[in-house]
This record gives structure tokens, C-alpha cells and sequence, in this order.
């Protein structure tokens, strides 16, 4: 297996941004020789694409199932476009998958997007607003009812990784938030939605709402297990 962390320039963020690509090994890329399914996995709040060093079942999984796990910094955004600012959707849904498509051997026509933590609902927000992008959507010991988030931290009870100003960067009025687009309460799931978490995740209730919203099942084990599953 190969980690390669690096950096390039954004149109979208006006900068650059840091990344970590988890490739199979260089014997089971010359097996192929072609183009790889790949996998764009979002970070936690609070997190950067480093997070998914802490995931060693990751390096083996992208060997044994040939594939190609590309994770791009989307600092608090939540994968939303900011008013003023970095355009972080547009940025994760098409220009990173067409950076990477320049740099790796990943075929995005067999592109997957997924996510942890408020990755996971910025993954499920982005193959909605972009479909036919992704195959897959994956979500795993995800925060999705933005709605009641938002609630919490005005009041005082949010997770320390979060601020009133960071979330209204990203979502606005949040008055405006329920049933709007950017609700995934509201309205179907997009098409290959896959919900996980691990046995003890805390959320886990939460993950089961949104399931049963969708009618889809979800999955139990750690991330590498989950993707396992469905790669």
C-alpha cells in the first residue's frame, strides 16, 4: 500500500489545500493496469484528511479490494458553498474528483463519496445536490439532523468543535434550515446511500432515524468493515 499526503492549488477555495490518498500497492496497480474505482472520504469537524491515518484497515482494504481512497480538506464547511468564501461543495464534489482523476489512476465514473462526523452528512448533502456524481454515499458515526445540531449549539450544548458563527458560515438562517435542501430529514435518500456506524458510537440513534426516514438499512462495524461490505 502507498499514503501519499499532498498539496494543491483550489479555483473553488482560492488557495491551496492539503490531501491523503490511500493507493493499493504498486503490484496490485500494475495488475490492473487501468483505472481504479476511488472513494472520496470526508473528514469530522474539527478533523483534517489526517484523520484517516488512525484507520490502518484502510491501506489493506484499498489492496484487497483494488481501490483508491482519496480524502480532501473541507476545513467546518459541511460541504457547503459559503457565501463569502471558499465554494467547499463545488470544490469536494467535482473539482478535488477531477484533480485527483489528473493525478491517480481513479475512474470517477465508478467514483463514490463518503464521510465521518459531519463528513458523513456532507457526503449524503453533496450526492443530492450532485446526482448521477457518485454511485455510492456513505455515511458512518455520522451527525446528519443538522436542524437540532444548530439548536444545540445556540443554546450552549454543542460539541466543543463547533461555533453559532461556523455553522451559520455554512447554513445560514437557521431558521431556514428545516425542510429545506439542506435537511436530509427532508426529502429522499440519494441513490446508493449506505448508513454505518460502529457498536458503540453515541449517535447511533440519530443514524437510525435517518434509516428508517429512508428506508434503508444500517450497517454495524468499524469503517474499513463497512466499506468492506459494499466496495
Amino acid at each position: 500500500m502507498a499514503v501519499i499526503q499532498w498539496n494543491a492549488l483550489s479555483t473553488n477555495l482560492y488557495g491551496s489545500f492539503e490531501a491523503l490518498t490511500i493507493l493499493p500497492d504498486a503490484g496490485t496497480m500494475k495488475e490492473t493496469a487501468g483505472r481504479l474505482p476511488v472513494l472520496y472520504l470526508l473528514h469530522d469537524n474539527g478533523e483534517n484528511a489526517l484523520q484517516f491515518l488512525r484507520s490502518r484497515d484502510l491501506e489493506t482494504l484499498c489492496n484487497e479490494k483494488k481501490a483508491v481512497i482519496c480524502c480532501p480538506w473541507i476545513s467546518h464547511s459541511f460541504g457547503q458553498d459559503y457565501r463569502w468564501g471558499g465554494t467547499f461543495g463545488q470544490f469536494a464534489a467535482k473539482e478535488f474528483p477531477g484533480i485527483c482523476a489528473n493525478m491517480f489512476a481513479v475512474d470517477n465514473a465508478q467514483a463514490m463519496i463518503g464521510g465521518i462526523g459531519t463528513g458523513a452528512y456532507a457526503a449524503f448533502f453533496l450526492a443530492r445536490e450532485y446526482p448521477g456524481s457518485f454511485r455510492k454515499a456513505i455515511g458512518f458515526d455520522g451527525r446528519y439532523d443538522m436542524a437540532e445540531l444548530f439548536r444545540q449549539v445556540r443554546e450552549g450544548k454543542g460539541a466543543e468543535d463547533l461555533s453559532l458563527p461556523m455553522m451559520e458560515a455554512a447554513f445560514g438562517d437557521p431558521d431556514s434550515l428545516p425542510g429545506s435542501g439542506k435537511d436530509l430529514f427532508a426529502g429522499g435518500a440519494p441513490d446508493g446511500a449506505v448508513l454505518g456506524c460502529s457498536p458503540d458510537f453515541a449517535g447511533a440513534g440519530e443514524t437510525r432515524r435517518l434509516a428508517e426516514r429512508w428506508g434503508i438499512p444500517v450497517h454495524t462495524g468499524t469503517l474499513a468493515q463497512v466499506l468492506a461490505s459494499i466496495l
